[in-house]
């Protein structure tokens, strides 16, 4: 039997490089036993949901760090924000508009806050990925469905790419709604000029943002960001007591700090940052001109309003029988390298400030290698994921909970209505959410991507077998 601490241990004595989650990358080194620093709320050490001494001062740094009013410390990651903002900003049965490519967590948000849903869907690019959210997208939202009070979109995605937060932000609030934006990806935006400007934090009335994801700092550490927002601060902080854990890790908050620590140092390691982007720079030129595989570059955003680099994305679309899953098993088993993520066409690489420029010198090299010896295809573009495409909704994702259901094999679940969520994961989008109708070709789309190795999630079937349908009175 495998134990996870031995597996751990030969890992981190390993040389498998990390182009994955936490952005701290495995190169911190403190040579502390955590369990001494292992406490509850005792005397002197304040108290995160009622906080006025050090863990105050904490999250006030972390206000400072990005422009905003206020800052509440997330242990338990994003997606406890991310209910507690929804929670907070919406009452029960109203409207919202919600992006398509929204994490899970987003989607439990309105089902469990009894919201009616509409969603805005991007377009998408030329990898394959989904692109931004559009301004006029979100204003015709709005002349369709006046009700709508709040939106909730995702920029960065996981991907990357970055919305117009500006310009949406003024469209919801024109109506006078309140903008969510799940910036998780984003929490190295604005921190210094080789990144971009954290408009999600600048524009947005609540924000939140995943340190582990793109910083140094561990997983699940992560921030809810508050600023200038119409939502009293007091109903923010309740649903924060209601989804966050009651026993914050004082070890996990101990490490946020030390994050933190070393981003206000900007001055003195100033040198990191800039040796960082000299060696992203000089992996995207020695990946330019690659035969078969396409690292995303300027001339793949098309309508999208941004990207940020530190994705790093590896198209596969023009390598005859080659695909996504294929390039991240033979990154990983023959040049040890691990990836965060394949899709059916690409694969996504995350970086950070804290690579090496051995990491990145190792992933250039092995993409040149592996595009040596595959053979190309003239496909230009990749065909439409319909997989993505909009559904036909018949009841609310809260009406469909508790409703009798039924167990159906995928042949004969076109036109029956889901009681489940399916997607792909990562990055966690739904092809089909509870309530919605079942598309004609969802068997196909599901083989279709099972045969392509893809993980197929949110049904209770882990097989992909079978789905949870609205049992009728025909049935």
């Amino acid at each position: 039997m495998k134990k996870l601490i031995e597996e751990l241990t030969n890992l981190k004595n390993g040389d498998m490089y990390p182009f994955h989650m936490p952005g701290h990358k495995r190169q911190i080194k403190i040579n502390i036993n955590p369990y001494d620093y292992d406490i509850t709320e005792i005397g002197g050490f304040d108290n995160l949901h009622h906080a006025e001494g050090v863990l105050k001062d904490l999250q006030q740094r972390y206000a400072n760090l990005y422009g905003a009013d206020e800052s509440y410390l997330l242990i338990n990651g994003s997606s406890g924000g991310i209910l507690s903002a929804i929670a907070a900003a919406t009452e029960k049965e109203k409207e919202v508009l919600i992006a398509r490519n929204s994490h899970k967590s987003v989607y439990h948000g309105a089902m469990l806050n009894r919201l009616k849903v509409h969603y805005l869907y991007p377009k998408t690019l030329p990898f394959g990925i989904n692109g931004s959210i559009e301004v006029k997208d979100v204003e015709e939202a709005f002349k369709k469905h006046p009700g709508i009070k709040t939106v909730v979109i995702t920029s960065p995605t996981y991907d990357g790419i970055i919305s117009d937060v500006k310009g949406i932000a003024q469209v919801v609030h024109e109506h006078h709604g309140i903008l969510i934006v799940d910036a998780a990806h984003g929490a190295h935006f604005g921190i210094h000029d080789i990144f971009p400007e954290n408009n999600s934090v600048n524009y947005g009335d609540l924000v939140v943002l995943s340190l582990h994801k793109t910083l140094p700092s561990p997983t699940q550490s992560a921030l809810l960001v508050y600023n200038r927002c119409a939502i009293p601060k007091s109903r923010v902080e309740f649903y924060l007591n209601v989804y966050e854990t009651s026993s914050p890790s004082y070890v996990m908050m101990a490490a946020m700090e030390h994050c933190l620590s070393y981003i206000e140092k900007i001055e003195e390691n100033k040198k990191r940052f800039l040796e960082y982007d000299n060696n992203l720079s000089a992996f995207y030129r020695e990946t330019k001109n690659l035969k078969c595989l396409k690292v995303f570059g300027e001339e793949n955003l098309g309508n999208s309003f941004g990207k940020d680099y530190t994705k790093i994305l590896i198209s596969t679309k023009n390598a005859e029988n080659y695909g996504g899953e294929q390039l991240m098993v033979d990154l990983r088993n023959t040049y040890h390298l691990e990836c965060e993520m394949a899709a059916v066409n690409y694969v996504t690489a995350l970086s950070s400030f804290m690579d090496t420029k051995e990491g990145l010198d190792r992933l250039s090299r092995a993409l040149k290698e592996i595009d040596s010896s595959l053979h190309y295809v003239n496909q230009q573009e990749i065909a439409p994921l319909t997989i993505y495409e909009p559904r036909e909704k018949v009841k609310e994702l809260y009406e469909i909970a508790g409703s009798e259901e039924q167990v159906v094999n995928l042949q004969e679940a076109a036109g029956k209505i889901s009681m489940e969520f399916c997607y792909l994961y990562p990055p966690g989008i739904p092809i089909v959410t509870p309530g919605e109708k079942i598309p004609s070709d969802f068997q196909e789309q599901i083989e279709n991507v099972k045969a392509l190795s893809m993980e197929v999630e949110g049904l209770c079937d882990y097989s992909a077998n079978t789905i949870k349908v609205l049992k009728t009175e025909h049935d």
